[in-house]
């Protein structure tokens, strides 16, 4: 049978019959510029320069990456792309492996077909639907690229110019402070390794990023065409609004899985929940308050397995922490990583879909704490899409009651987006609102913030003025080259006196 808008067509010549009798409306769609130009937009974007060259290496037939401090090897998998090893911060390593496991989308609608997708993209292969990358568009100029061979189990394929890799300003300075006798800022920047892969009607940008205070994130965005639905009045926007003339968006849910395989310091790591909790007490400072409420901290370890589907805290209330207890800092406190939730970090709404029953099990929790097995390699595999009810991995079977204090521990964690479809959803999805990041941040890993040894910083001292009594800034030899023309705004001398 053909189904549409909710007619049935018992043949595909009953449907063609419709079709020539004009009964069926189709409608294409694509990106083309159009309207007015805005004032000024015949000029070139602001883009990324490297005024001084690149201040990061890499050895292309290693997939080996050096930047200030990070080191870090690649390898390209047909089934998810890039995936990280040995990373580590000044010769120190965080993690073992960082990867993406798998990138699912969820539809809901009225009909069979939407109704019934569920999308899982390891099943098509990531790796191998990764794009060209465009310079100045997807990349900036100047970036580092790379074209990853990858093999299907048959044939090997090379792709050029699927991975670009440059230095970027983060746009806001990584530390700064002012007072009456003192001033300094420090230059926040960051490597930045990114994939896109087309699969299907969708574009996923993938950024690993890596800071020069030992900060990683990992940031998702989404574009390309929207999986639309006929328009029906009577379906009320129950799943989508109208979009364009015969078109409604159709609600789905992205989440895109990843593996962070931490070995901080060695393979014995534990992982920690710091709450903020609010308790009735009271001090012998305020006697006239009484009793009253104050927050604090109350301290959890994560003993097995049995405790390691965990959810998103609410309002941020709880800090999540690999440590390794026998590695301590300066101060006598466990050297660690945060987990720092960012933006969009969801799951799956649906616990029990005939279309995801036993399949995406590692998309129905926040994040997730196993401890490593080799035989528990990857979250999912690129059969699960054709076997929800018995999948060639399962992954809640990974939780079995092992111990997680002072063990080889993987956290399991989440990104994705609810699309609420909208009319700027046509012709093409943004980027800007379909984006989902994660953050993993040192916690007492030094025993100061990891930037002090920077020199692209700059310090005010008051008494270090010169002989028209102006401040001079220390600027330890860093600068622009001779050819960046500055502007008198530009100048660093006189910023301490105004």
């Amino acid at each position: 049978m053909v189904v549409y808008n909710l007619a049935v067509y018992e043949t595909v010549d009953a449907f063609r019959k419709a079709y020539e009798e004009g009964k069926i409306v189709n409608t294409f769609l694509r990106k083309d510029r159009f309207g007015a130009v805005r004032s000024l937009e015949d000029r070139l974007a602001p883009t990324v320069l490297e005024l001084d060259g690149k201040r990061y290496s890499v050895d292309t037939d290693n997939g080996y990456v050096e930047y200030l401090g990070w080191k870090f090897y690649t390898r390209f998998d047909r089934d998810v792309g890039i995936q990280f090893y040995d990373i580590k911060f000044k010769d120190e390593r965080i993690m073992y492996e960082l990867s993406l496991q798998d990138a699912i989308a969820q539809y809901a609608g009225h009909n069979p077909f939407q109704a019934g997708t569920a999308y899982m993209d390891r099943f098509y292969g990531i790796g191998a639907q990764s794009s060209r990358l465009i310079p100045c568009h997807d990349c900036p100029y100047h970036a580092t690229y790379w074209s990853p061979t990858f093999t299907d189990g048959t044939s090997s394929t090379t792709f050029n110019n699927m991975i670009c890799i440059f230095e970027t300003d983060i746009g806001v300075p990584i530390t700064r402070h002012v007072d009456r006798s003192y001033s300094q800022a420090t230059k926040g920047s960051k490597l930045v390794v990114r994939q896109v892969a087309t699969v299907g009607n969708y574009d996923y940008l993938w950024d690993y990023s890596f800071y020069v205070d030992g900060t990683m994130t990992v940031d998702a965005h989404a574009s390309g065409y929207v999986q639309g639905n006929y328009f029906r009045p009577d379906d009320e926007g129950k799943w989508g609004p109208r979009i364009a003339e015969t078109i409604a968006g159709t609600l789905h849910t992205h989440v895109m899985n990843f593996k962070a395989d931490f070995d901080l310091l060695g393979t014995d790591n534990t992982f920690l929940k710091t709450e903020i909790v609010v308790k009735n007490v009271t001090q012998p400072w305020f006697p006239e308050h009484g009793e009253f409420e104050m927050m604090g901290y109350e301290f959890t370890e994560l003993e097995t397995e049995d405790d390691g589907l965990l959810p998103i805290p609410a309002n941020g209330q709880t800090m999540y922490t690999i440590s390794n207890k026998d590695k301590l800092n300066k101060w006598g406190m466990p050297r660690g990583y945060r987990i720092v939730p960012g933006l969009s970090n969801v799951h799956l709404p649906s616990m029990k879909s005939p279309f995801f029953l036993k399949s995406a099990e590692f998309a129905k929790q926040a994040l997730a704490v196993s401890r490593h097995k080799d035989t528990e390699q990857a979250s999912s595999a690129a059969l699960n899409q054709n076997a929800p009810a018995a999948p060639l991995v399962e992954f809640w079977k990974f939780f079995d009651g092992e111990p997680l204090v002072q063990e080889d521990l993987v956290v399991w964690v989440n990104l994705g987006m609810h699309h609420y479809t909208r009319s700027e959803d046509i012709p093409n999805t943004l980027m800007l609102e379909a984006h989902s990041n994660i953050m993993f941040a040192p916690q007492n890993w030094g025993d100061t913030e990891g930037t002090v040894d920077l020199t692209n910083s700059i310090i005010y001292n008051e008494d270090n003025v010169n002989s028209d009594g102006i401040v001079e800034p220390e600027t330890y030899g860093v600068g622009p080259p001779e050819c960046f023309v500055l502007s008198p705004e530009d100048e660093l001398l006189g910023v301490f006196e105004s």
